[in-house]
């Protein structure tokens, strides 16, 4: 098997993508993975990241792949869940206190960060149009989210996504409360559902 051919066996089993640092393990030079741009044979997405040509560019995978620990949130997190029809003008993430995410913003990515102990808190995979599955936080988690102030949440946005969550036949009131407790937003939930339900 010849390196490129390694190069694509890896690839092919993570959405098209190869990392720089994949390359070490299979002994290949970062100058071998610049002939390889040169030759059209790889596309570089962003530094360390790369792509073969015949996949389409999943930008949310390509984001999930470069900064594992980033958990697409807010607005994005709404989009991937279908509790918001509208377009996403940037993706938003939310990183660990203490994570760098000035590169996330340079990029034009909303960034939150949070205390370590909550970030993991309901964290799911979720499929992404291009069926790559990324981390993100769950509906109710999501709903908590977006009511705290510093979220600056349109106020139309947050109404339908609570109004789209009670028409659901899957959804977790006691879970929705759990973390509404956590996340220091009860009261603002339950006003929410009040009216709702």
């Amino acid at each position: 098997m010849n390196k490129f051919s390694e190069i694509q066996d890896k690839a092919e089993k993570n959405g098209g993508f190869f990392l720089s640092a994949d390359a070490d393990s299979i002994s290949i030079s970062r100058e071998m993975l610049s002939k390889y741009v040169s030759q059209g044979k790889l596309e570089r997405v962003q530094r360390g990241v790369y792509l073969l040509p015949e996949y389409f560019e999943d930008e949310m995978f390509a984001i999930q792949i470069a900064v594992p620990n980033a958990v697409f949130s807010h607005n994005t997190a709404l989009y991937l869940q279908d509790l918001s029809d509208r377009t996403l003008l940037n993706f938003e993430v939310t990183i660990p206190k203490g994570y760098n995410g000035t590169n996330l913003r340079k990029k034009g990515i909303d960034v939150y960060a949070v205390p370590k102990e909550i970030h993991s808190l309901g964290v799911i995979e979720v499929k992404t149009i291009y069926g790559n599955y990324v981390r993100a936080y769950e509906v109710e988690r999501t709903l908590c989210d977006i009511l705290k102030p510093r979220a600056k949440m349109d106020i139309s946005v947050v109404t339908d996504a609570f109004k789209m969550y009670t028409r659901r036949k899957k959804r977790d009131l006691s879970k929705l409360s759990r973390y509404s407790q956590i996340l220091g937003v009860e009261k603002k939930v339950r006003s929410y559902m009040e009216v709702l339900l």
